[in-house]
């Protein structure tokens, strides 16, 4: 079995300029999975970081590794 993984991330930036938004493709369930952290967020390392402030507890467990979510996140970068 090929041993690579893929990571798609597309980068959105605004006319607005007030954030930009990066969306990403990955596993289903990955952020419940991944106990809330997400590389996009700058407390990703936090305990109780942003995401986990709003996920609930149902939606925390193991990711699916055959199955795909896309994923949006609107960081404070304006652009590129």
């Amino acid at each position: 079995r090929d041993k690579l993984t893929y990571h798609s991330v597309v980068l959105l930036e605004w006319d607005h300029g007030n954030f930009c938004t990066v969306v990403e493709g990955a596993y289903l369930n990955g952020i419940g999975g991944y106990k809330c952290k997400s590389n996009w967020q700058e407390d990703m390392s936090e305990e109780k970081n942003l995401l986990s402030q709003y996920y609930p507890d149902e939606m925390l467990g193991p990711w699916i590794t055959t199955a795909l979510e896309t994923r949006c996140y609107d960081v404070p970068e304006t652009n590129l």
